[in-house]
Protein backbone atom coordinates (compact mmCIF):
# COMPACT_ATOMS: atom_id res chain seq x y z
CA UNK A 1 0.00 0.00 0.00
CA UNK A 2 2.83 2.36 0.77
CA UNK A 3 4.29 1.91 -2.71
CA UNK A 4 1.03 2.97 -4.39
CA UNK A 5 1.32 6.51 -3.03
CA UNK A 6 -2.40 6.65 -2.25
CA UNK A 7 -3.41 5.69 -5.79
CA UNK A 8 -5.48 2.68 -4.66
CA UNK A 9 -9.02 3.82 -3.87
CA UNK A 10 -10.86 0.50 -3.91
CA UNK A 11 -10.35 -3.25 -3.70
CA UNK A 12 -12.75 -5.80 -5.18
CA UNK A 13 -12.89 -9.36 -3.89
CA UNK A 14 -13.98 -11.89 -6.52
CA UNK A 15 -14.11 -15.65 -6.74
CA UNK A 16 -14.49 -18.11 -3.89
CA UNK A 17 -12.75 -15.97 -1.26
CA UNK A 18 -15.15 -13.09 -1.91
CA UNK A 19 -17.89 -15.02 -0.13
CA UNK A 20 -15.83 -15.35 3.07
CA UNK A 21 -17.30 -13.03 5.73
CA UNK A 22 -14.11 -13.31 7.81
CA UNK A 23 -11.79 -12.27 4.95
CA UNK A 24 -14.09 -9.43 3.93
CA UNK A 25 -14.25 -8.10 7.52
CA UNK A 26 -10.46 -8.38 7.95
CA UNK A 27 -9.75 -6.45 4.77
CA UNK A 28 -12.29 -3.78 5.62
CA UNK A 29 -10.78 -3.39 9.09
CA UNK A 30 -7.26 -2.97 7.74
CA UNK A 31 -7.93 -0.95 4.57
CA UNK A 32 -10.73 1.45 5.58
CA UNK A 33 -8.40 3.60 7.75
CA UNK A 34 -6.32 4.24 4.60
CA UNK A 35 -9.43 5.43 2.72
CA UNK A 36 -9.71 2.26 0.63
CA UNK A 37 -13.21 0.91 -0.02
CA UNK A 38 -13.49 -2.89 0.03
CA UNK A 39 -16.28 -4.33 -2.16
CA UNK A 40 -17.50 -7.66 -3.46
CA UNK A 41 -20.25 -8.74 -5.88
CA UNK A 42 -23.51 -10.00 -4.45
CA UNK A 43 -24.47 -13.65 -4.42
CA UNK A 44 -23.90 -15.92 -7.42
CA UNK A 45 -22.18 -13.28 -9.50
CA UNK A 46 -18.93 -13.47 -7.53
CA UNK A 47 -17.59 -16.40 -9.55
CA UNK A 48 -18.85 -14.94 -12.83
CA UNK A 49 -16.86 -11.76 -12.24
CA UNK A 50 -13.67 -13.72 -11.62
CA UNK A 51 -14.26 -15.96 -14.65
CA UNK A 52 -14.93 -12.91 -16.81
CA UNK A 53 -11.78 -11.15 -15.65
CA UNK A 54 -9.67 -14.22 -16.37
CA UNK A 55 -11.29 -14.74 -19.78
CA UNK A 56 -10.73 -11.08 -20.71
CA UNK A 57 -7.07 -11.30 -19.68
CA UNK A 58 -6.44 -14.54 -21.57
CA UNK A 59 -8.45 -13.55 -24.65
CA UNK A 60 -6.42 -10.40 -25.18
CA UNK A 61 -3.14 -12.28 -25.08
CA UNK A 62 -3.90 -14.45 -28.09
CA UNK A 63 -1.81 -13.19 -30.99
CA UNK A 64 -3.81 -14.75 -33.83
CA UNK A 65 -6.66 -17.15 -34.41
CA UNK A 66 -6.94 -19.90 -37.00
CA UNK A 67 -10.25 -20.02 -38.88
CA UNK A 68 -12.06 -23.30 -38.23
CA UNK A 69 -14.36 -22.76 -41.21
CA UNK A 70 -14.31 -20.97 -44.54
CA UNK A 71 -16.27 -17.73 -44.44
CA UNK A 72 -17.67 -16.04 -47.50
CA UNK A 73 -20.72 -14.77 -49.30
CA UNK A 74 -23.17 -16.31 -51.72
CA UNK A 75 -24.19 -14.07 -54.56
CA UNK A 76 -25.52 -13.87 -58.09
CA UNK A 77 -22.70 -13.26 -60.56
CA UNK A 78 -23.10 -11.47 -63.85
CA UNK A 79 -22.88 -13.93 -66.74
CA UNK A 80 -19.57 -13.93 -68.63
CA UNK A 81 -19.86 -15.78 -71.96
CA UNK A 82 -16.05 -16.10 -72.16
CA UNK A 83 -15.88 -18.06 -68.87
CA UNK A 84 -16.13 -21.86 -69.47
CA UNK A 85 -17.64 -22.45 -66.03
CA UNK A 86 -20.36 -19.87 -66.74
CA UNK A 87 -21.14 -21.51 -70.09
CA UNK A 88 -21.54 -24.91 -68.33
CA UNK A 89 -24.19 -23.40 -66.04
CA UNK A 90 -25.88 -21.35 -68.74
CA UNK A 91 -29.12 -23.34 -68.31
CA UNK A 92 -29.56 -21.72 -64.87
CA UNK A 93 -29.16 -18.20 -66.25
CA UNK A 94 -31.86 -15.61 -65.64
CA UNK A 95 -32.26 -11.97 -66.53
CA UNK A 96 -33.21 -9.07 -64.29
CA UNK A 97 -35.81 -6.58 -65.57
CA UNK A 98 -33.03 -3.97 -65.56
CA UNK A 99 -31.07 -6.04 -68.09
CA UNK A 100 -28.13 -7.98 -66.55
CA UNK A 101 -28.02 -11.75 -67.00
CA UNK A 102 -27.10 -13.49 -63.73
CA UNK A 103 -25.95 -16.93 -62.59
CA UNK A 104 -27.03 -18.14 -59.14
CA UNK A 105 -25.05 -19.95 -56.44
CA UNK A 106 -21.71 -18.20 -56.77
CA UNK A 107 -19.58 -18.22 -53.63
CA UNK A 108 -16.71 -15.92 -52.85
CA UNK A 109 -14.34 -16.71 -50.00
CA UNK A 110 -13.58 -13.89 -47.56
CA UNK A 111 -11.57 -15.90 -45.03
CA UNK A 112 -10.21 -19.33 -45.96
CA UNK A 113 -10.35 -22.29 -43.58
CA UNK A 114 -7.12 -22.73 -41.55
CA UNK A 115 -5.95 -19.20 -42.34
CA UNK A 116 -4.57 -17.00 -39.59
CA UNK A 117 -6.38 -13.82 -38.58
CA UNK A 118 -5.93 -11.21 -35.85
CA UNK A 119 -8.69 -10.12 -33.45
CA UNK A 120 -8.85 -6.59 -34.85
CA UNK A 121 -8.13 -7.49 -38.49
CA UNK A 122 -10.85 -6.76 -41.00
CA UNK A 123 -11.40 -8.74 -44.18
CA UNK A 124 -12.66 -6.36 -46.84
CA UNK A 125 -14.53 -7.92 -49.70
CA UNK A 126 -14.06 -6.50 -53.19
CA UNK A 127 -17.45 -5.93 -54.79
CA UNK A 128 -16.25 -4.65 -58.16
CA UNK A 129 -17.94 -6.34 -61.12
CA UNK A 130 -20.42 -8.12 -58.84
CA UNK A 131 -24.09 -7.54 -58.29
CA UNK A 132 -25.22 -8.66 -54.88
CA UNK A 133 -28.80 -9.73 -54.48
CA UNK A 134 -29.89 -10.83 -51.02
CA UNK A 135 -31.58 -14.19 -50.91
CA UNK A 136 -32.81 -16.39 -48.11
CA UNK A 137 -33.06 -20.13 -48.22
CA UNK A 138 -35.94 -21.80 -46.43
Amino acid sequence: MDLSGGMIKSVWLVGGFASSPWLFAQLQERLTPDGIVVSRPDGQTSKAVADGAIAFYCDHHVGARIAKYMYGVEFLREFDSTDPEHRERQSRLFQLPSGPELLPDAFDCILARASSTMENQSHPHPTDNMRFICRTRG
